[in-house]
């Protein structure tokens, strides 16, 4: 089930598409552009992830 993304804050993704228990990691994907935008990391209503972009600087910040 495709959903709009609610809101893009300064850390989550919140989005209102249902989802199951075990997936945190999953990538959550643009509708519009089928790019990874967030990490799902929690379930709820809304489900939240974390956006892309601070995970790849997390990444490319590590030695």
């Amino acid at each position: 089930m495709w959903t709009a993304v609610s809101t893009v804050t300064k850390v989550p993704v919140s989005y209102r598409c249902d989802t199951e228990g075990g997936s945190s990691g999953s990538p959550v994907l643009s509708r519009r552009t089928h790019e990874v935008i967030g990490l799902r990391h929690c379930g709820g209503c809304p489900n939240q992830g974390v956006r892309i972009d601070l995970v790849v600087a997390q990444i490319g910040s590590l030695p």
